[in-house]
C-alpha cells in the first residue's frame, strides 16, 4: 500500500509539473530516476525481452547521432537531457508493472482529473474576459492555457485525458461525461492540433470498431456520430468558425519570398521551406546545435530582407533530417512507429492512437524536442501498460 502512494504521488507531482513549474517537472523526472534505480531487480535481469524497455532506451542512443558533430556543444546534450525522459519513464513504468500493475487505471485517473482541473482555467478566462477572449479568437489565437501557455502540448494532453476517459469508461460512470466535457473543451480551445487528433483516434477506433463483426452497426454509428458532431461543432461553436476562417485568411496572405512572422501559418511555411532548401543543399547531418544557424543561414537566403528568432523546424522529420542525416531520420520514424507495430499484434487499440496522434503532431511540430511533448508522449505509454482490448 505504501508503494502504491508513493507511486500516485510522484505521478501528481509530474502531473502538477506539467502544468505548472518546468522546474517541478525535471525535479519529478529526478524522483523517477531513483524510484526506478531503487527498483533496478524489478527490470534489470530481464531487460532483453522487454519491448517497452528496449523502446524507451533508443532515443538517447539515436540522440547520439546529432551530437557527434559537434560535442562540445552545450546545446547537443540538453537535447540528450530531453531525450533522456525515455529511458526514465520506461524503466519506472516496468517498475510499477512489476510491483502492482493496476495502479495503472489509477494513475489514468490521476491524468484525467488533472486534464479537469487544469480546463478550468481557460474556460474561467473566456467567461472573466469574454470580449478579449473573442478578439484572440478573431486573430487566430487560442486562450491562455497552463503549460507556460503552450497551447498545441495542452491541447495534447487533454487529448491523451479523453483518450484514458473514453477506453476506460466502463470501469467509471463518471469517465463518459469526463470524457464528453474535455471533447468539447478541446473544440472550444480553438487548438488545431487537438481537433486533428481527437479526430484521428476517433476515426481509428471508429474503423476498429467497424471491422470487428460483432459490433459492426456500432462502428457504423460511431461514423455517423463522428460527422454528425464535425458539422454540429461548425455551427455551434463559433470559435471553429473564427479558427477556419483565419486560416484560410492566412493561407491566402502567402507571398512566394514574403515572410510575415505575425501569421503562425506563414511563418510555419517559411520555416519549413528553408529547412528544406538546407537539406536539399547538402546541410543535413549538422547536429543538433548547428541546426538553428544552418536554418538561419538558408533563411537568410531565400527571405534575404528578413529575419527570424526560429531556430528549428516545424516539423520533426526536417529537425531529425538536417540534425543526423537521412539515416537518423529513417531511424528515428522506425522508433516512432514501433509502438504502433506492437498495438497491432496485440490488438491495443489505444497505444495505436496514441502513436499516430504523436506522429500526427510531429508534422507541424518539432514536438518531441520539448520537454512537454516528450513526456507526453512516453508516459502514453500508460496506455500500452492499460491493454483495454474493448475500444467500441
Amino acid at each position: 500500500m505504501k508503494k502504491e502512494w508513493l507511486i500516485s504521488g510522484l505521478f501528481i507531482i509530474s502531473l502538477a509539473g506539467l502544468l505548472w513549474s518546468r522546474a517541478v517537472l525535471s525535479v519529478s523526472m529526478g524522483l523517477w530516476l531513483v524510484f526506478a534505480l531503487w527498483h533496478f531487480r524489478n527490470w534489470a535481469s530481464g531487460w532483453r525481452n522487454n519491448a517497452l524497455l528496449i523502446w524507451g532506451m533508443t532515443p538517447v542512443i539515436l540522440g547520439l547521432l546529432g551530437v557527434w558533430q559537434s560535442p562540445l556543444a552545450g546545446a547537443a546534450w540538453d537535447h540528450i537531457l530531453t531525450l533522456a525522459t525515455y529511458p526514465v519513464v520506461a524503466l519506472s513504468i516496468t517498475s510499477i508493472a512489476s510491483i502492482e500493475p493496476r495502479i495503472f487505471r489509477t494513475l489514468s485517473y490521476c491524468w484525467i482529473v488533472a486534464a479537469l482541473l487544469a480546463v478550468l482555467y481557460p474556460l474561467g478566462w473566456y467567461v472573466v474576459n469574454s470580449t478579449a477572449a473573442l478578439e484572440r479568437y478573431s486573430s487566430g489565437q487560442t486562450l491562455p492555457v497552463f503549460m507556460d501557455n503552450d497551447h498545441v502540448r495542452f491541447s495534447i494532453f487533454l487529448s491523451a485525458a479523453a483518450l484514458l476517459a473514453w477506453l476506460n469508461r466502463h470501469t467509471q460512470k463518471w469517465l463518459l461525461p469526463a470524457c464528453i466535457f474535455l471533447l468539447i473543451s478541446i473544440i472550444f480551445l480553438s487548438a488545431r492540433t487537438g481537433w486533428v487528433i481527437v479526430l484521428m483516434m476517433g476515426m481509428i477506433i471508429t474503423i476498429h470498431t467497424l471491422f470487428s463483426k460483432q459490433h459492426f452497426k456500432k462502428g457504423f454509428l460511431m461514423m455517423a456520430c463522428l460527422l454528425a458532431i464535425c458539422i454540429v461543432t461548425w455551427f455551434l461553436f463559433p470559435t471553429v468558425q473564427h479558427k477556419i476562417g483565419y486560416s484560410l485568411y492566412d493561407w491566402h496572405q502567402y507571398t512566394p519570398g514574403k515572410y510575415d512572422p505575425t501569421l503562425s501559418d506563414n511563418a510555419r511555411y517559411a520555416i519549413n521551406k528553408s529547412a528544406w532548401h538546407a537539406i536539399q543543399s547538402g546541410d543535413q547531418n549538422t547536429g543538433w546545435a548547428n541546426i538553428p544557424a544552418t536554418l538561419n543561414n538558408h533563411f537568410k537566403q531565400l527571405y534575404p530582407s528578413y529575419t527570424t528568432g526560429f531556430g528549428w523546424p516545424f516539423n520533426q522529420w526536417l529537425f531529425w533530417w538536417i540534425g543526423s542525416g537521412w539515416w537518423g531520420m529513417l531511424l528515428f520514424s522506425i522508433w516512432l512507429f514501433f509502438p504502433a507495430y506492437i498495438g497491432i499484434r496485440q490488438k491495443n487499440i489505444g497505444i495505436i492512437c496514441w502513436t499516430l496522434a504523436i506522429a500526427a503532431s510531429c508534422f507541424v511540430e518539432a514536438n518531441l524536442g520539448y520537454q512537454y511533448g516528450v513526456w507526453l508522449h512516453c508516459w502514453g505509454l500508460l496506455i500500452w501498460k492499460l491493454v483495454p482490448l474493448k475500444a467500441g
